[in-house]
């Protein structure tokens, strides 16, 4: 096991490098070349990896808690397991990178680029993931309790059963996504684009949707129950046995023939041939 506590190794090469178990606390690897190393349960509390290449790196169970992985280059990693707390991980690169199980509560990761991503069962409570690139990331039962994904891209992302009590989710971009039994008490939805997202027996208990984009988006047995829907558009989507309990609809848009208390009904003809998915 190397000990390389505090080590300075900016832009070292340390390609395919063999650093199981090794001590990088506090270590300066600010630009470093790790691609494809093997990092599987080392120590990088703290450590200092703006910029670096980790592509392809074996990070299992890797210790990241604090670490500075700016701009960090982690695509294709595997970082199940890993610890990330606190970590910040502005503007990374994480596409197709395991995170499965992955700790990373309270991490800053603003912006980063998580496209195809599996964070399965992932604790990313309270974590900033604003304006992050989470587009067909798997997230079923990951834990994102009070998340910010203000302005996030969650499109064709697979959310079934996730955790997102009183997350942000302002302006967020969920289109199509699979929210199917998830968990949204208290969410912040307002503005959010939910056109054909799958929120089947979802719950949204006190959630507040207002002037959300919903058209088409299927809410057959969810719970709205104190949800405030006021001035979203509800045009076409699938409200059967929806509950609505003290949900408020004011200005809401809805098609004619549906009745909804405060909503407001207009002909659907033109969303007639959008297509269903």
């Amino acid at each position: 096991m190397a000990y390389l506590s505090g080590a300075d190794l900016q832009q070292a090469d340390l390609t395919g490098a063999d650093l199981q178990k090794a001590d990088l606390r506090d270590a300066d690897l600010q630009q470093a070349d790790l691609t494809g190393a093997d990092l599987q349960k080392a120590d990088l509390r703290r450590a200092d990896l703006q910029g670096a290449d980790l592509q392809g790196a074996d990070l299992r169970e890797t210790g990241f808690t604090s670490a500075d992985l700016r701009q960090a280059d982690l695509q294709g990693a595997d970082l199940t397991s890993a610890d990330l707390r606190q970590a910040d991980l502005t503007s990374a690169d994480l596409p197709y990178t395991n995170l499965q199980e992955a700790q990373l509560s309270e991490a800053y990761m603003k912006g980063a680029q998580l496209r195809n991503a599996d964070l399965r069962q992932a604790d990313l409570q309270k974590t900033n993931l604003q304006g992050a690139d989470l587009a067909a990331t798997n997230l079923k039962n990951a834990d994102l309790t009070g998340a910010d994904l203000t302005f996030a891209d969650l499109t064709f992302a697979n959310i079934t059963r996730t955790d997102l009590a009183g997350a942000n989710l302002k302006y967020a971009d969920l289109t199509f996504a699979d929210l199917r039994e998830a968990h949204l008490r208290e969410a912040n939805l307002k503005y959010a684009d939910l056109r054909h997202a799958d929120l089947t027996f979802a719950d949204l208990r006190g959630a507040d949707l207002t002037l959300a984009n919903i058209i088409l988006a299927d809410l057959t047995g969810a719970d709205l129950t104190y949800a405030d829907l006021t001035g979203a558009d509800l045009r076409q989507a699938d409200l059967t046995n929806t509950i609505t309990t003290s949900a408020k609809f004011t200005g809401a848009i809805i098609c004619e023939g549906t009745q909804l208390p405060g909503a407001t009904q207009v002909p659907c003809s033109a969303y007639e041939q959008l297509p269903r998915y």
